[in-house]
């Protein structure tokens, strides 16, 4: 959200997106490599495959933009 809303002010913010893309990816990645280990993962990303669950997220998500 921070290169958003200061986007203009501090442009060094833009470098943000990148990295937080990077984490996200890498978060799924250990995800992933939990549950196949036999652990019970934060969050079970099969959820993302129900299309009313994964719209939901995105609408939630981008109202907060607003």
């Amino acid at each position: 959200m921070l290169p958003f809303v200061q986007g203009r002010e501090t442009p060094w913010t833009w470098w943000l997106l990148p990295a937080a893309f990077a984490l996200l990816g890498g978060w799924i990645l250990w995800e992933k490599n939990y549950k196949r280990r036999g652990r019970e993962p934060m969050v079970d990303l099969q959820l993302f495959k129900i299309r009313s669950f994964t719209l939901g997220n995105i609408i939630a998500g981008s109202t907060s933009w607003a």
